[in-house]
């Protein structure tokens, strides 16, 4: 693809670039500024919205100077400007506010390549297709509000931040702390660190004792011993847990975007450039926003399968390899993509994904001791089975109808049809072989090397969706982050082919999109009305990627060059 380089930039690529820089800017302020005021005493939890908003104005003044060589040297300059504004306004904010000129010349500079490399389509779309580009700038000022008020919110807990509901079942929930604590545990050398006895959210009597002052431990460690090397680590570079949580908030959200930037842009076409344009919906969705609350690695797994999959595409095996390695590592359900590249005999693919694995594996156990995974086999894995490793139900009764609701995988579906809980593990079983099965069918049918870059993209999504509903804890709050990037792939295709496409996947993407029924209304909601939508957003999550699996190939096969075709703003266009 042709990068362009202009003196001057049209208001799209100015406004593209803009949120790019924005988006990186708040993220990567809040987490530079946790590191700094560790330098120091510490600072006034009110510093934090205000060194949000001093970073929108940063990266606002560099993106303006854009393309201009020394824009990054104006966003410094406006990030020192603001600092000194925050540090005046904050008494004992001054260490923090040292990140606002740093981060604002480094993502105004970032911002600079993004814009030099969009698709001359960019420049043309607000006066051919106005709704369409008023659409897009609604979707992106609501993507910097929300990852702007998230960000303030997980430095000072008194920031409010609701996505649609009080209950505490969501509002101020975390799961990076269990990642945390089961390093903690390993570390002090815990003989079993995922027994019940150790997690409150499974045991109201457990009284987890940790280090972390500011770190509330409720959901139990679930992941295989290999992933806590990542904590593990974090642990070495400090001892703050807020600094952790605002670090790998930055890093999350940076690895997404990156991620789906790379997809898009590897599948090229009228589906990867509809994608882009749809990137800051797909920001602004509950489920991306839960991920990023909630600190949950999910989302990082299926972005690092996602990028391996590219990887080997491109015939970089040791980069796949261990990109793949660490998304199985973290969460199993990556390795159902593992099954089309021994399919397709791509053994070199494989054989780098089972040595990285390998390798992680040593270097856990020299690590962490072999402790954990015993633990792991003897006392995990058969709870993992049988859904007793999820029983929240069971611990705390008065949150039963909202942990049946919550659940969007197939014990989950069992569940809300009134099945016991030993009726729903064995649907779960028979779920997780049919998805294994199916992923050998579709290895050998449409993944290979002569199907379309769409086919093989959409295809891998929707078999990693499927696997994260065999499991029985596929909650609703993450699980369906793969949806809502399949259904931004899919929109140009979906428009192509007529309106009725555009309904479906409209419907299953606003079910996504907005969790509906997997979680209360406002306080509260009857179980008489969020049951059935939440069994029909499951149904509809269920769907999309079983329909996306079916879709002949020569549908989905284009001009997979983003410069070459006209863009055709997808369904957009067709919402308009």
């Amino acid at each position: 693809m042709t990068v362009r380089k202009t003196a001057y930039w049209s208001p799209a690529r100015r406004a593209v670039a803009a949120t790019a820089a924005v988006l990186g800017s708040i993220v990567w302020t809040q987490a530079l500024a946790a590191v700094l005021r560790r330098l120091g005493p510490e600072e006034a939890p009110a510093a934090a919205a205000a060194l949000s908003f001093a970073a929108v104005a940063t990266a606002v003044a560099g993106a303006l100077a854009l393309p201009r060589r020394w824009a990054p040297a104006v966003a410094a300059l406006a990030g020192t400007t603001a600092a000194l504004a925050v540090a005046f306004a904050v008494p004992g904010s001054g260490l923090g506010a040292l990140a606002l000129p740093l981060v604002g010349a480094a993502v105004t500079w970032g911002a600079g390549r993004l814009g030099e490399r969009l698709p001359a389509s960019v420049d043309g779309l607000p006066a051919r297709r106005r709704v369409a580009a008023v659409v897009w700038v609604l979707f992106a000022l609501v993507a910097v509000v929300q990852v702007g008020r998230l960000s303030a919110h997980l430095v000072d807990k008194e920031t409010g931040f609701v996505l649609t509901t009080t209950n505490p079942f969501w509002h101020g929930h975390e799961c990076l702390p269990a990642y945390v604590h089961g390093a903690e545990m390993a570390a002090r050398g815990e003989e079993n660190l995922y027994d019940a006895a150790h997690w409150p959210a499974l045991d109201p009597a457990a009284s987890p004792e940790t280090r972390y002052a500011e770190m509330t431990v409720e959901d139990p460690y679930q992941y295989p011993p290999q992933f806590l090397l990542l904590p593990r680590a974090a642990m070495l570079l400090t001892d703050h847990y807020p600094t952790m949580r605002s670090v790998w908030l930055a890093l999350n959200v940076t690895l997404f975007v990156a991620a789906f930037a790379l997809l898009a842009l590897w599948v090229g076409g009228a589906a990867g450039r509809t994608a882009l344009w749809l990137l800051p919906a797909a920001l602004s969705a509950f489920p991306l926003l839960h991920v990023f609350q909630f600190g949950q690695f999910h989302l990082a797994a299926v972005a690092l399968a996602l990028v391996a999959m590219v990887a080997f595409a491109r015939h970089r095996d040791g980069v796949g390899g261990a990109l793949l390695a660490v998304a199985v590592l973290a969460k199993l359900f990556p390795a159902v993509l593992l099954l089309p590249l021994v399919v397709q005999k791509r053994w070199r693919a494989v054989a780098w994904t089972a040595g990285a694995g390998a390798a992680f594996t040593v270097l856990a156990l020299l690590v962490l001791g072999p402790a954990p995974f015993v633990a792991f086999v003897d006392y995990q894995l058969p709870r993992l089975a049988d859904g007793s490793a999820f029983a929240f139900d069971e611990a705390w009764p008065e949150i039963a109808d909202l942990v049946v609701v919550d659940n969007q995988g197939a014990f989950g579906l069992a569940r809300k049809l009134g099945a016991a809980k030993p009726l729903a593990a064995w649907v779960s079983r028979l779920f997780t072989l049919g998805v294994l099965g199916l992923a050998f069918f579709v290895g050998r049918r449409r993944l290979g090397a002569d199907a379309a870059r769409l086919t093989r993209a959409t295809g891998w999504l929707a078999l990693v969706g499927l696997a994260s509903m065999a499991s029985p804890g596929a909650w609703g709050d993450y699980v369906p982050v793969t949806a809502i990037w399949l259904a931004a792939l899919l929109a140009a295709p979906a428009a192509a082919a007529g309106r009725r496409w555009v309904v479906a996947l409209g419907l299953a993407a606003a079910f996504q999109y907005t969790l509906a029924g997997t979680m209360p209304i406002g306080d509260w909601a009857p179980t008489a009305v969020m049951l059935p939508l939440a069994t029909a957003g499951l149904l509809a999550l269920l769907g999309l990627f079983v329909t996306t699996l079916s879709v002949p190939d020569a549908a989905l096969r284009e001009e997979e060059d983003l410069e070459a075709v006209p863009a055709p703003e997808g369904v957009l266009r067709a919402a308009a």
